[in-house]
């Protein structure tokens, strides 16, 4: 049993490695898992405290190829026989340009075609997709056909693929699910001085690289609502941080347009790595974000993680909170109340009833992979 896992893991997206890295080393349990490309520093996450390294494989070949769509393939093309299964990294795949999505499909396409005659499947786990244009969306759906399995990790994203004719779908709770904290190493960080503090962690717009002012627009009142409100009088620091190279932006923003609130606000301008995360957040009282993975990781690592965003409309961050049967640490800006978290006992629920869903998340998704993997009836 083999697996080919090409590893376009987006560097400058925490939230985009850890996914990876979890399904990585969740495959290994089951199969070798061939690495078409990977830096020493995934490679060490990968494989720390991991029983299952040495069905990791990293197959090296000409650096130059790494990264590359087709060309990286070239060095694994002596592997073929062996393989059973190729998995299509998570995430969330969205229309970029027009030419570039389409350029993309095409290359699915391609590669499912010929795997197939290989007798070789392809899956794709843990994503969200869309949105796409109307032509695309009709591409991707049949491009579908050609999956063993796809896996999509809110049922709301679900609903709206089968509503577009997509097949082979199914629900599958998100990677992160999988993380355990003592599967990692943990890094001190210097900025921590010893106080309380809370975290904000925020993107400036639902969806995409570019902020959106009119999200914006009601975002920051409702951060400095928050602060007056909520977090005045309880001697926090606000600790700004980000997971995503591109949040910095807006995390400066944020900075700028709170600091006349009397509240000691510091900026940690580089993006952190996954062990520097897991100390930084572990020992946070709240956490404040509206991203999916800032937001998970937070409760896996033992923190009341509230979601501030547009409730309507922020569909992949909401579904979460609501799959996890906690509603009440969603904060809507466009109706910013904030009074039921002042309470101790309202912390200490939220994070004994997570405990009790990431558990059995954790147990459904080691099954449901080790099903796909083992499972060949599909050939």
């Amino acid at each position: 049993m083999a697996i080919l896992y090409p590893t376009r893991i987006k560097k400058t997206n925490l939230g985009d490695i850890l996914i990876n890295v979890l399904l990585i080393r969740e495959l290994s349990k089951h199969s070798k898992v061939y690495l078409d490309g990977c830096s020493e520093e995934l490679l060490e996450l990968i494989k720390y405290n991991n029983p299952h390294h040495e069905n990791i494989r990293y197959i090296r070949g000409l650096s130059f190829f790494d990264g590359l769509p087709v060309l990286r393939w070239l060095k694994m093309s002596h592997k073929l026989a062996e393989l059973d299964l190729v998995f299509d990294p998570p995430g969330h795949y969205l229309q970029e340009s027009e030419l570039k999505s389409k350029a993309k499909l095409l290359k699915y396409w391609m590669r499912a075609r010929i795997l197939h005659l290989f007798d070789i499947g392809v899956a794709r786990i843990g994503v969200t997709m869309g949105p796409f244009s109307p032509k695309l969306w009709q591409t991707t759906s049949k491009l579908s056909i050609l999956y063993r399995t796809i896996g999509i990790r809110d049922k709301s994203n679900l609903k709206l693929l089968e509503s577009k004719g997509f097949k082979n779908l199914s629900f599958i709770d998100d990677i992160s699910f999988l993380y355990q904290n003592s599967d990692f190493k943990t890094t001190p960080l210097k900025e921590l001085d010893g106080k309380e503090y809370v975290i904000f962690s925020f993107r400036g717009a639902i969806a995409g690289k570019n902020n959106d002012k009119d999200y914006l627009k009601n975002l920051i009142p409702s951060l400095r609502s928050l602060i007056s409100d909520f977090l005045s009088g309880k001697n926090y620091n606000i600790i700004l941080s980000y997971q995503v190279e591109e949040d910095l932006q807006v995390i400066r923003l944020i900075k700028e347009n709170i600091e006349d609130l009397g509240v000691e606000c510091q900026l940690i301008e580089k993006q952190l790595t996954l062990p520097e995360i897991a100390t930084l957040y572990s020992s946070a009282r709240y956490i404040f974000t509206n991203r999916l993975h800032v937001a998970l990781l937070g409760l896996l690592n033992g923190t009341v993680a509230v979601g501030i965003t547009d409730v309507e409309k922020h569909h992949k961050l909401c579904d979460l909170f609501t799959d996890i049967g906690q509603q009440q640490l969603l904060l809507d800006i466009n109706n910013f109340k904030a009074d039921h978290l002042d309470h101790e006992n309202f912390e200490n629920g939220v994070l004994e009833n997570f405990e009790k869903v990431r558990s059995a998340k954790r147990q459904l998704l080691e099954n449901q992979i080790k099903d796909i993997v083992l499972n060949l009836d599909w050939k």
